[in-house]
């Protein structure tokens, strides 16, 4: 005959007192490293199905008992010994333990929320999120082939999971991956039509191969999503100028600074085709209303400078090399 007993999680004289007050009966008690088991001897007079929640007053947090068999009350033909298995964390458990490694991750403190995030795979080892959120802090502190194959993991536990898809993709395009990420893109994009940002990174995908006109169809059907995103139009503008589309370029640019008027380089690389295009009036005008919203500019100081062809200076100003220097140097 078998019989069932009930696993205790919880500090020890807590869990025991509580059980012998809660069921008055005599236990048989065995206790192993952790967690304390407690046995019931005559487990007929409680239901089988049933579960007894903890209160907190007496044991700190939430717990339950789970039913369980034991070889102690089989019959011989049925004794078998059988491994010992780590208690799996309770749900709510789980979850704190990821926000806590989440807020690590956030605040930069890398090691301990890799760590973290190490102890709840221990529990759970097909946890999909955690496995994605590993990747990414593998790749912020520069562990691409670790990141990858996290990434990897978390979209095989879990291949409908979009924002593993999409940084999958981006780590597999920075480190040359082209086709699989492309792949990536195109599984996203199967499972989420609608996805405007995955769209915006096939075009940088095709326009990084130089194949132009995907990357205009990718531009353009994520702006059919998201019509003012200026950086889609941004990418837009640049891969209609790799084909010599000037106007369509200046359009597009335009565009930008109606959303963004203080982008810079909206304003710098339309100053650039509105002067190979010959209309230089129209780029000095540019660089006027420019100059209205940042004074300071260094850039646009010294454009208006040389686009006008007064006070053309000898040399560029140190503001405008600095300025240059760090947009390269990111």
């Amino acid at each position: 005959m078998l019989a069932t007993g009930w696993q205790v999680v919880g500090k020890g004289g807590d869990a025991l007192r509580f059980a012998t007050r809660i069921f008055q009966l005599p236990v048989g008690l065995r206790i192993p490293r952790r967690p304390l088991t407690l046995y019931l001897a005559r487990p007929s007079t409680v239901p089988a199905a049933c579960v007894v929640l903890l209160k907190d007053s007496i044991m700190g947090s939430a717990r339950h008992f789970h039913p369980l068999r034991h070889p102690a009350f089989q019959s011989t033909d049925m004794a078998k010994k059988r491994p010992r298995r780590p208690l799996p964390a309770s749900a709510a458990d789980q979850g704190e333990a990821l926000a806590a490694a989440l807020k690590l991750h956030q605040h930069g403190q890398f090691p301990r929320a890799e760590k973290a995030y190490g102890k709840i795979l221990l529990l759970d080892s097909k946890n999909a999120v955690v496995h994605h959120l590993l990747g990414r802090l593998y790749f912020q502190t520069d562990r691409r082939d670790a990141a990858i194959a996290a990434l990897q993991q978390a979209v095989v536990l879990q291949p409908e999971y979009p924002d593993a898809l999409l940084d999958l993709a981006n780590m597999l395009h920075e480190v040359g991956s082209l086709t699989q990420a492309e792949n990536c893109l195109h599984q996203l994009i199967r499972l989420r039509p609608e996805h405007a940002l995955a769209l915006n990174n096939l075009g940088v995908l095709y326009k990084d191969q130089q194949r132009f006109d995907e990357a205009i169809g990718a531009y353009r059907s994520s702006l059919q999503l998201d019509a003012c995103n200026a950086e889609v139009l941004c990418n837009l503008a640049h891969a209609l100028t790799c084909i010599d589309d000037l106007e369509g370029a200046v359009q597009t640019y335009r565009r930008v600074l109606d959303l963004e008027p203080a982008s810079v380089e909206a304003h710098r690389c339309l100053v650039s085709l509105l002067r190979r295009a010959g209309q230089h009036a129209e780029a000095i005008e540019i660089l006027s209303s420019w100059l209205e919203l940042e004074p300071d500019n260094p850039v646009a100081r010294h454009l208006v400078s040389a686009g006008s062809r007064t006070e053309v200076p000898q040399r560029v100003s140190d503001e405008y090399v600095r300025d240059v220097f760090d947009k390269f140097a990111v």
